[in-house]
């Protein structure tokens, strides 16, 4: 729904809102624990989410919709130009438009960037509890921090970062910053015991992270075809779930078989592959191939994804 050029933009809020109330969410709930007590803690959680549950619900997509399927209101033109009939027709759309080139490139990358964000929330707790000897609560409230620095960076500047240098420049640019934050990571064993060293490397590698987020989520925006935009933005983001995944159930089996700092050189590697995969990625072209899309009445004539290489069009 929301045009091209403003996505970044859109982007940047969301994820900044979203960062700053986990930012939130760490710092309230740490206290709540310790005051309140599991059950209390919980049960204001669910008490919250009701609440924000209750904003999507209440707020129309296009003027004159209903708001409630019991209120008043007609469907919009342009809603009803979108409407596929049948679930015969959505599946031939999705597949026509989730095996072209950019599409499965991307969903890679989201992979690539969910693997590292998986290790790391599996490996920042334990290292910097049960190796460093960090309390749960410093840990806690200094990922809070994190989050709060990460999030006022996208919201101020991600829509900016995506729209200087692009949506797949910005997020290689910050995907070989979580690299380079690694790799320095690991060269600085010898200055662990600071704690600086290591606030500094969760700061920085949660502000490149929600950087790189941002900006891939504008990506899958660009590259969704309105027609399936809820589906094939939903495939890209269970790809990406898996990434997380990945990375978390590496994280044990990497720290058993390495050093702390080995296991951080070689999740550098993964961002590294990410940027690389960047470059077979043209947003424009894909773009120009999905618009004629719409011009095409044949939804049957599905294309050969691989038979011809992407138009290249300017940026």
């Amino acid at each position: 729904i929301v045009p091209l050029d403003e996505q970044p933009r859109a982007n940047g809020l969301m994820w900044g809102g979203k960062a700053l109330g986990g930012a939130a969410a760490a710092a309230a709930g740490t206290w709540l624990f310790g005051t309140a007590g599991v059950s209390a803690t919980f049960a204001l959680a669910g008490v919250a989410t009701l609440a924000f549950a209750l904003v999507p619900l209440l707020v129309r997509e296009r003027p004159g919709e209903r708001m409630l399927p019991w209120t008043t209101g007609v469907p919009s033109p342009e809603a009803e130009a979108l409407q596929l009939r049948g679930w015969a027709a959505i599946g031939r759309s999705l597949v026509r438009v989730a095996f072209l080139p950019a599409s499965l490139i991307t969903a890679l990358v989201g992979f690539g960037l969910n693997v590292s964000q998986g290790f790391f929330d599996g490996f920042g707790p334990v290292f910097t509890v049960q190796t460093l000897g960090w309390t749960d609560g410093a840990f806690s409230n200094t990922m809070a921090v994190a989050k709060l620095v990460g999030g006022i960076v996208g919201m101020v500047g991600g829509g900016l970062l995506v729209n200087w240098l692009g949506r797949t420049q910005a997020i290689r640019v910050a995907a070989l910053t979580v690299a380079v934050v690694g790799v320095a990571m690991g060269l600085s064993a010898p200055f662990w015991g600071s704690p600086l060293v290591t606030q500094a490397y969760l700061m920085l590698f949660v502000t490149a992270q929600t950087l790189a987020t941002i900006a891939f989520f504008a990506t899958c925006m660009a590259l969704c075809w309105k027609r399936v935009a809820a589906v094939q933005f939903g495939l890209f983001m269970a790809v990406a779930n898996l990434g997380l995944m990945t990375g978390s159930a590496l994280m044990g089996p990497l720290v058993e078989a390495t050093t702390n700092a080995q296991a951080l050189f070689a999740m550098a590697v993964v961002p590294v592959v990410v940027a690389l995969l960047l470059l077979r990625v043209d947003v424009a072209a894909h773009v120009v191939r999905v618009n004629a899309f719409d011009a095409s009445p044949a939804d049957d004539a599905l294309p050969v994804p691989f038979a011809e290489p992407a138009v290249r069009v300017p940026a």
